[in-house]
C-alpha cells in the first residue's frame, strides 16, 4: 500500500458529523453547560450508547450490548478477533474529543473496510466501554469485559453524591446481579487490541509530530491522607497548637521535594485535592485533607515513593502530637504495550507518509486494562496545547484524520 492509495482513506466531513452527534448527547453538570457532560449510566449515556448501536447496525456488524453497556459491533471472520475502540463517557463538563475519537475513528475504520471490500481475514470488532472516567469506577466495562470485576464490589460502588451503581443500572435498563457473569469474554480469542485517543498532553504539537505510538501506560499511585490534630481559637498562642494543615503543609513539602529528583525520570506529581476542618477564617484547623497523585513509567520509583512517604508520616506520629490516616486509593503499575503492535502501528504510519514517535502515557486508558490479557497498543494524536478533560479540548481535523487512517491501515494489516 502506499500513501496515495485511496481505499485507506477515512470519511473525515463523515466522522466529523458523527461526533457532532454524539457530543449532541450531553447535560448540564449543576448548572454548568459548558464542555461535554456525559456520565455512565446516565440519560445522556444511553442516548449516545443508541446512537452507535444505530450506526452499527447501519454498516452491517454483528451489535451487542452486555451487562455493563459495552458496545460490541462485529465485523465477522475467521481466527482470532482484532478489536479497537475507546470510551463513550466524559467527565463532568469534559471535551468532546476524550474517549469518543477513538470510538469514532474505530467506526469509520471498520466502515471503510466494509464499504470498500478490503481484503481482511481476521473479525474485526469494536468496543466502546463504560465508564472509563470514574463515575464509579475507573474502567468498569473493561474490567469486566476482562473478568477482571469482582461481582460484591459492584454492590458497593456509589458516585461521588452517593448514587449507588445498581440504583443507576436498574433505571437505564440493566440488571447488575447478572451483569459481571455476562460481561466476560473469552480472552484467547482475541488477536489484538488498539486504541486511538487524544495525547491530553503537548508533547506531540511541540515537535510536531503527527502521532504517538504508545508503549507503555505510566504507573499511578494515589493516596488520601488525613491529619489530625486539635481545632483552636485563632486567637490561641502558636505555641502549643497542633495545626492540621501546618503539619499536612510540612509533610508535603518533603513529599514533594523528594519527587523533584524524579522529575527527569518523567515524575508526574500532582496535589489535587485539599481540604481544612472546620474551614472558618478564624478557627486553627482540627483537621486537613488532600490527595497526591503520582505518575511515571519506572515501577522502582513508585516503590521507593511509597516507602518514603510511609516513612515521613511514621516519623510525624511519633511525638503523639497528630494522628495520620492514609490510604493508598489506587495503585496502578506500569503497563507495557505490546511491542509487535506497536511495530504495526509505525509500519502503517510509514506506509501512509505520517510521522511518528514513541512516548508513554501519563493518562489511564482502557488500554491497560486490556494489556494485562492480550497484546494491545495505543495510537495518541495531538492535543491542541495539551489541553484535555477541559471544554476547549481540541484536535484539528487534520489530525484526526491523520489518526484515523493510521487506525484504519493498523486494523487491516493485522487482520488480513
Amino acid at each position: 500500500m502506499s500513501n496515495t492509495d485511496n481505499s485507506m482513506m477515512v470519511n473525515l466531513e463523515r466522522m466529523l458529523r458523527d461526533l457532532d452527534e454524539v457530543n449532541s448527547f450531553s447535560t448540564d453538570f449543576h448548572g454548568n453547560a459548558d464542555g461535554i457532560t456525559r456520565r455512565s449510566f446516565t440519560d445522556e449515556d444511553t442516548k449516545a450508547r443508541s446512537w452507535l448501536v444505530r450506526k452499527l447496525q447501519d454498516v452491517g456488524l454483528e451489535v451487542s450490548v452486555d451487562g455493563f453497556g459495552n458496545v460490541r459491533g462485529l465485523l465477522p471472520g475467521e481466527g482470532k478477533i482484532v478489536v479497537t475502540g475507546s470510551h463513550l463517557d466524559t467527565i463532568p463538563n469534559g471535551g468532546p474529543y476524550d474517549g469518543i475519537l477513538g470510538v469514532i475513528s474505530a467506526l469509520e475504520a471498520i466502515r471503510v473496510i466494509k464499504e470498500r471490500n478490503l481484503s481482511v481475514t481476521h473479525p474485526i470488532e469494536l468496543v466502546a466501554f463504560t465508564d472509563e472516567e470514574e463515575r464509579f469506577m475507573s474502567f468498569l466495562g473493561s474490567y469486566a469485559y476482562t473478568g477482571d470485576l469482582d461481582a460484591n464490589l459492584v454492590k458497593t460502588l456509589a458516585d461521588s453524591d452517593g448514587i449507588p451503581l445498581q440504583e443507576c443500572m436498574h433505571k437505564q435498563g440493566f440488571d447488575p446481579d447478572t451483569a459481571t457473569h455476562t460481561s466476560k469474554v473469552d480472552l484467547d480469542r482475541i488477536e489484538a487490541f488498539v486504541e486511538l485517543h487524544v495525547e491530553q498532553g503537548p508533547l506531540l504539537e511541540m515537535k510536531g509530530i503527527d502521532i504517538g505510538v504508545v508503549d507503555t501506560v505510566k504507573g499511578n499511585y494515589r493516596y488520601a491522607i488525613t491529619i489530625a490534630g486539635k481545632p483552636d481559637h485563632a486567637g490561641f498562642p502558636m505555641e502549643g497548637r497542633s495545626d492540621a494543615f501546618l503539619a499536612l503543609h510540612g509533610l508535603l513539602t518533603r513529599i514533594l521535594a523528594l519527587a523533584r529528583v524524579y522529575e527527569r525520570s518523567g515524575l508526574l506529581y500532582t496535589v489535587g485535592d485539599v481540604k481544612v476542618f472546620p474551614g472558618l477564617e478564624n478557627v486553627v484547623p482540627g483537621k486537613a485533607y488532600c490527595s497526591i497523585d503520582l505518575r511515571v513509567k519506572d515501577g522502582n520509583i513508585l516503590t521507593e515513593l511509597d516507602r518514603n512517604i510511609t516513612s515521613f508520616i511514621e516519623e510525624m506520629m511519633r511525638d503523639g502530637q497528630f494522628t495520620v490516616h492514609t490510604e493508598m486509593i489506587l495503585k496502578l503499575d506500569p503497563v507495557p504495550m505490546d511491542e509487535r503492535i506497536c511495530k504495526a502501528i509505525e509500519t502503517s504510519a510509514a506506509e501512509a507518509g505520517i510521522t511518528h514517535m514513541r512516548m508513554s502515557s501519563g493518562a489511564g486508558h482502557d488500554a491497560q486494562v486490556l494489556a494485562g490479557h492480550v497484546p494491545t497498543a495505543m495510537i495518541f494524536v495531538p492535543s491542541k496545547d495539551g489541553k484535555s478533560h477541559r471544554p476547549d479540548e481540541y484536535t484539528a481535523p487534520e489530525d484526526i484524520r491523520k489518526g484515523a487512517e493510521v487506525l484504519l491501515r493498523t486494523l487491516f494489516n493485522l487482520a488480513r
